[in-house]
């Protein structure tokens, strides 16, 4: 086995750490929203008529949590301060 069979084993590893990790963040973002949803229904319904408020809104800064995400894990080798 010879230098480049070596980097190459590494990386496939940490593709899948990657995957684990990201699945890990994704599952527990989603349980993070259904709990502010368990937690804020009836205040929600009560102040803005609509039991969905918070849970949309919680929704709408996950997913800007993940495109910010995205991009900094593509393009991290290009920003000065992650080095």
């Amino acid at each position: 086995m010879n230098a480049a069979d070596g980097r190459v084993a590494m990386l496939k590893k940490l593709e899948e750490y990657d995957l684990i990790i990201l699945t890990m963040v994704v599952v527990l973002t989603c349980f993070g929203v259904v709990m502010v949803y368990s937690a804020s229904s009836i205040m929600a319904e009560k102040r803005f008529h609509d039991s969905f408020f918070f849970l949309k809104r919680q929704a709408v800064f996950a997913v800007l949590g993940f495109v910010v995400m995205y991009i900094v894990y593509c393009h991290a080798d290009r920003l000065p301060f992650l080095a």
